[in-house]
């Protein structure tokens, strides 16, 4: 297998492409880049063939190994002001689209669980895996101010062997595919968030989230179980809000509808 990364400076020449073999995080070293640089180039991006230590949401590790995944973080300069979950729903909407270009969609979907997962969906036989997951995070700079927002995106691209306890993860593809590499498919990313993120009040960003929802198809009945303020809860996947909430179905709350937003939900889980 011939699947190098580290040309990927070469298809996104408007970006500050850091890359590396081997990093312990690219969310971390874009926090202590911030954070030690006062003029940080626009459309900068971190990039690692492996991480060993990778993480996800609530502390969950990201397992990163060469050779198979895409572990990147694009720092972004934005409002703070804006909401903040939005940036998320634009990665995972970024994702999914540039994923759709590589892959048979006579075959396979990708498909968002909110917040921030992306599961590839098989056609033929409704199975479902885990293939990437987003961790967005507001930074301090060096006037321990907050002024950037970092948007940080692990992919499973190639198959590996996964930790029995891994058992929802799996890969973009089952196969290796000389006709696609991850540098492109990084590179499609990458493009996709930064013009998102120009426009973060666009609608048709929610639109595009929407339309990829896993909630409510074969692959996903949309009866869900939550955790909320350490209580279960259980509900029915809606529709999901213009500030990226998700709108649910719960007869135990007021007009039986909650929207739930991602800092207050600790998982979420199908009902089975």
């Amino acid at each position: 297998m011939c699947d190098n990364l580290s040309n990927i400076n070469k298809l996104l020449p408007d970006f500050n492409v850091i890359y590396f073999d081997e990093i312990d995080s690219t969310n971390n070293y874009a926090k202590n880049l911030i954070r030690s640089n006062d003029l940080l180039p626009d459309n900068t991006v971190i990039i690692a063939d492996c991480q060993t230590a990778g993480r996800g949401r609530t502390g969950h590790k990201f397992v990163s190994p060469h050779d198979t995944g895409i572990y990147l973080t694009l720092i972004l300069n934005l409002n703070l002001n804006k909401n903040f979950q939005l940036v998320t729903i634009a990665a995972a909407a970024a994702v999914c689209i540039a994923l759709e270009k590589f892959i048979d969609l006579n075959k396979k979907l990708p498909l968002i669980k909110w917040v921030n997962d992306i599961f590839i969906c098989n056609k033929l036989n409704k199975s479902s895996k885990k293939v990437c997951g987003i961790l967005a995070e507001a930074v301090t700079g060096k006037d321990n101010k907050l002024n950037k927002i970092i948007a940080g995106i692990g992919i499973n691209i190639w198959p590996h062997k996964f930790a029995a306890e891994l058992s929802q993860a799996g890969s973009v593809f089952d196969d290796f595919n000389d006709n696609v590499t991850r540098a492109e498919i990084a590179a499609e990313i990458v493009k996709n968030l930064a013009d998102f993120a120009l426009k973060l009040d666009d609608y048709k960003i929610i639109e595009n989230y929407r339309n990829r929802m896993i909630f409510n198809t074969p692959f996903h009945s949309g009866d869900i179980s939550y955790l909320c303020d350490n209580k279960k809860c259980c509900g029915h996947v809606i529709d999901i809000a213009q500030d990226g909430g998700l709108i649910v179905s719960d007869k135990n709350v007021n007009n039986n509808l909650i929207t739930l937003h991602s800092g207050e939900v600790f998982e979420i889980r199908e009902l089975n």
